[in-house]
């Protein structure tokens, strides 16, 4: 099968969850002898122009380089992007395109895919279709229902733009017929398929299917656990250091616990520095607490770090549509405390494998610190369940993807994808990016 997967970054630009699903993805497919290529955004100076490159594994890759991005502006030099786009769908002939995000890319790649005869399989690795922040949490950090036809996003997140009614409803719509134009909606969890399915996505063609864990070649990822010299209790969060992730609650929690022998290491990308600068100074001012913040890793140094970790901690502020650092962690011995918002709890048992609080709550993770920092047996019943805990692998999540490219390919060829009801939803989607434009999508949104 030919895929084309599509990301709005790929490594080395960046190593987040989107970013190492469609490296890994793709890499698995090709090892099974799929045709995979690539492509993806690289901002810059200039104005877009095509690179190609070759992966090891083989995979064609071809990255849209230069322009700037304005999130607010997300119409904003979308033609030459769809220019760069029907390039590589010339050279690379796909049967499947697979979108796991359009963010800094044109929502016009769906038509386009259509257009050279492909089929769209359409992931929702977040809410940015529903939601411009993308979290799902206000900027006063509450969190979002969703954009209730572009109301909530109108008094709430952008209350200064000009004429907010109208164009956060069109900006609502648009997205909702975007996903009624794909022939396959993959969601990481039932929370998500559920969130969207009641927002307008058409639930027979949304599929729940949970990502897949990558392993280290015949490993099986068990790694071994030391007790800390000292009684130290050792905790590891995982993800870039940003407010919505969480961090400084679990440094409120251990002020409140008093305990004096933790280290507490963040390790992914800095995405915000005066968050991380606001970390280094509560963590100072802590007498027993050392905050290490490793900056970004690649998967292959997921066994360093999980390395004699007493527990995973995931202290979330917003409903993640998945989590998997959870499963890596769990896969690799290490119990995991997180919240329960959003598809957080999925993998978590209480008491076997790991704990779940409430998330604006920190008393609720002082007292889970307490006991775990007192309790070493307990600690060793948590590791015996983590170890136990069933997780997708790479490679079954590869198989449900590969079958669900075949449902698209056979929807796309069915009765219900006929040209005149194509015709009329290329008409409205025209239309609505059209207005979209006018109503301030190519001028700065300036966020409340």
């Amino acid at each position: 099968m030919r895929v084309l997967m599509v990301s709005h970054r790929f490594p080395p630009d960046a190593v987040a969850g989107v970013e190492r699903y469609t490296e890994t993805l793709a890499a698995e497919l090709a090892g099974r002898g799929d045709t995979v290529t690539v492509a993806t955004r690289r901002p810059g100076p200039g104005a877009p122009r095509l690179v190609k490159e070759t992966l090891e594994d083989g995979v064609e890759l071809f990255r849209l380089t230069g322009g700037d991005v304005d999130r607010d502006r997300f119409l904003r030099g979308t033609d030459r992007l769809d220019r760069l786009f029907e390039e590589v769908l010339a050279l690379a002939r796909p049967e499947v395109v697979h979108l796991n995000h359009l963010i800094d890319l044109s929502p016009r790649f769906i038509e386009l895919a259509h257009r050279a005869g492909a089929a769209v399989v359409l992931t929702l690795h977040d809410f940015y279709m529903a939601c411009p922040r993308i979290i799902l949490q206000k900027p006063g950090g509450e969190l979002c229902a969703g954009p209730d036809g572009g109301r909530e996003c109108a008094t709430t997140c952008y209350g200064n733009a000009p004429g907010p009614d109208r164009r956060w409803a069109l900006r609502a719509l648009y997205h909702r017929r975007l996903l009624e134009a794909a022939e396959r909606i993959v969601c990481p969890s039932a929370y998500v398929a559920d969130f969207f399915t009641g927002w307008g996505a058409p639930a027979a063609r949304t599929r729940a299917v949970s990502n897949g864990i990558w392993l280290e070649a015949g490993g099986s990822g068990q790694i071994l656990h030391e007790a800390a010299p000292g009684g130290r209790l050792r905790l590891l969060a995982l993800g870039a250091v940003l407010r919505h992730k969480g961090q400084h609650m679990v440094l409120e929690a251990l002020a409140a616990a008093g305990l004096d022998a933790v280290d507490f290491t963040v390790a992914g990308p800095i995405g915000d520095p005066g968050y991380a600068r606001e970390l280094r100074e509560t963590a100072d001012a802590l007498p027993g607490v050392k905050l290490r913040l490793y900056g970004s890793y690649q998967p292959r140094e997921l066994p360093f770090l999980l390395q004699d970790v007493d527990c995973l901690v995931v202290p979330s502020q917003w409903p993640e549509t998945f989590c998997l650092v959870v499963r890596e962690a769990l896969v690799r011995g290490v119990p995991v405390i997180t919240t329960r918002l959003g598809a957080l709890p999925d993998a978590v048992i209480e008491g076997k494998n790991g704990f779940l609080y409430d998330h604006d709550d920190p008393a609720a993770l002082r007292d889970l610190l307490v006991r775990l920092s007192a309790d070493v047996e307990l600690l060793e019943t948590l590791r015996e369940g983590a170890r136990g805990t069933h997780v997708m692998s790479l490679a079954e999540h590869a198989t449900e993807i590969r079958g669900i490219y075949v449902e698209a390919l056979d929807e796309l060829g069915s009765g219900d994808f006929e040209p005149a009801g194509r015709r009329e939803r290329r008409r409205e989607l025209e239309e609505l990016h059209v207005m979209l434009a006018k109503e301030g999508f190519g001028a700065t949104v300036e966020a409340a």
